[in-house]
C-alpha cells in the first residue's frame, strides 16, 4: 500500500513537472512585448524670429522606436511647394538641402544629419544667402531618410512650428548721372538706302538686291541699316563695323550700283541707287545665202509670202516691251540689227520659193511631154495595125 502511494506521488510530481514547462513555452512563444511603431516630430525651434540668412536656427527633434539601421534626418523651411536652407551634418559642415526627389535620385541622403538610436537632438539650419526667401512667416519640417535614400518620412508633430523672416529691406544706392562726355547707349550710325531709280528718275520695281562688301545682306530696297562695333545687318546677319564699306545693289537686266561710304559714329547716310538697263552684245550678222542660177520672177503667190513674212517681221519689232514708257536701247539695237536681218531672211525665203517653183514647173513639163510621146506611139502602132488587118 505505501509503494502504491509512493508511485502515485512520484508521477504526480513528474506532471506538474512537465506542465510547468510547457506552460512556460507558451507564454514564451506567443507572449511578447509589443513594440512601439517608429515616430519623430519637432518638440521646438529657436529663435522664431531670423533677420539675417545666416542666423542659425536650432530644431530640437524627439526620435522614438528607430528602425535599425542608419538613418539621416534634415530639416527645411518650407517655401510655397518645395523646402529650403542649410543643415549643419554630423560632420559640422553645412549642406544644401534639395527637394524630396532630388535627394533620391541624386542619393544626396548621407550628406544631412545621421541618427543611429532614439533619443533627443538638435538639427542647426540656416536660410543660405543664395536662397530668395521674402520677410513673413514660414513652416518647419523635418525629414528622415533610409540609408540607401529609397524612401523618406516626415516629422509628426500636431502643431506646425513656424519662424518668422524679418530680414533687412537693402537701401538702394543712387544711380550714377553720365556725365555730358559720357553716352548712355552705345554709339552707333544708320544707312538709310531708297528705292532704286532709272537714269530717268523713275522708280525700278521689283526685288532691288543689297549688297555690303560683297556680301548679300538678304534684304531689298528700301532698307535701313544701324553700324555698331558688333552689330550684324540683315537676315544674313552681315558684319556691320564703322569704316570704309562698298555697298552695291543689283538688280536683273541692270547694271550693278556701286559707291564706297566710310560710317562713322554718331552719323546717319541716305543714298539713292541709279540704275542703268544693260546693252547685250549684238550677234553677227549672217551672210545671204549664194547661187549659181539666175531666180526667176517670183509668182503672185510667193509675193504674198513675202508680204507676209514682212508684216510678221514689223509686228515683232513694234512689239517689243517698253520700260516706264521709254523705248530702251537695247530695243533700238534690236530694231537696227532686225532690218539687216529681215533682207537676208526675205531673200532666203524668195529663192527657196523660186526653186520650188522651178522645179515644179520642170517635172511639170518633163510629165507632160511623156505622155504625148506615149500618145504618138500607140497612135502609130493601130496605123500599123490596121494596115496589116
Amino acid at each position: 500500500m505505501k509503494a502504491i502511494t509512493g508511485r502515485t506521488k512520484l508521477f504526480s510530481g513528474l506532471f506538474l513537472t512537465i506542465l510547468a514547462i510547457n506552460l512556460i513555452f507558451v507564454l514564451f512563444i506567443f507572449i511578447r512585448p509589443v513594440q512601439a511603431a517608429f515616430s519623430f516630430y519637432i518638440s521646438g525651434v529657436e529663435p522664431v524670429q531670423v533677420s539675417s540668412k545666416e542666423d542659425v536656427i536650432d530644431v530640437r527633434i524627439v526620435v522614438n522606436s528607430l528602425p535599425s539601421g542608419d538613418s539621416f534626418f534634415k530639416a527645411g523651411i518650407k517655401n510655397s511647394n518645395s523646402y529650403i536652407g542649410y543643415i549643419k551634418n554630423s560632420d559640422g559642415d553645412w549642406v544644401k538641402i534639395g527637394s524630396l526627389s532630388s535627394d533620391k535620385n541624386n542619393g544626396a541622403c548621407k550628406s544631412y544629419f545621421k541618427i543611429t538610436s532614439d533619443g533627443e537632438y538638435i538639427l542647426k539650419i540656416k536660410i543660405g544667402d543664395d536662397n530668395d526667401l521674402p520677410n513673413g512667416e514660414y513652416v518647419i519640417k523635418a525629414f528622415r531618410f533610409t540609408s540607401s535614400c529609397s524612401s523618406y518620412s516626415d516629422s509628426s508633430e500636431t502643431e506646425a512650428f513656424k519662424i518668422n523672416v524679418a530680414l533687412p529691406i537693402p537701401t538702394p544706392s543712387p544711380t550714377s548721372l553720365p556725365t555730358p562726355t559720357q553716352s548712355s547707349e552705345k554709339s552707333k550710325a544708320t544707312l538709310k538706302i531708297n528705292d532704286a531709280r532709272d537714269q530717268n528718275d523713275i522708280v525700278v520695281t521689283g526685288a532691288t538686291q543689297i549688297y555690303i562688301d560683297g556680301n548679300y545682306t538678304g534684304n531689298y530696297a528700301p532698307e535701313t541699316y544701324t553700324f555698331c562695333d558688333d552689330c550684324k545687318c540683315g537676315s544674313n546677319k552681315v558684319s556691320c563695323g564703322f569704316g570704309s564699306h562698298t555697298i552695291k545693289v543689283e538688280k536683273t537686266g541692270y547694271k550693278d550700283w556701286t559707291k564706297t561710304i566710310d560710317i562713322s559714329a554718331g552719323n546717319s547716310y541716305e543714298e539713292t541707287p541709279i540704275l542703268t538697263i544693260s546693252t547685250p552684245t549684238p550677234s553677227s550678222t549672217p551672210k545671204p545665202l549664194s547661187t549659181s542660177k539666175t531666180s526667176p520672177t517670183p509668182s503672185l503667190e510667193a509675193e504674198n509670202t513675202i508680204q507676209a513674212s514682212e508684216s510678221a517681221l514689223t509686228l515683232n519689232s513694234s512689239s517689243e516691251p517698253r520700260v516706264l514708257g521709254l523705248e530702251s536701247a537695247k530695243i533700238k539695237e534690236d530694231k537696227e540689227a532686225s532690218g539687216s536681218d529681215s533682207y537676208f531672211n526675205l531673200a532666203a525665203v524668195f529663192f527657196i520659193i523660186a526653186g520650188i517653183s522651178f522645179l515644179s514647173a520642170a517635172s511639170y513639163a518633163y510629165f507632160k511631154s511623156k505622155k504625148k510621146k506615149e500618145e504618138k506611139q500607140n497612135e502609130n502602132k493601130d496605123s500599123e495595125d490596121r494596115e496589116d488587118f
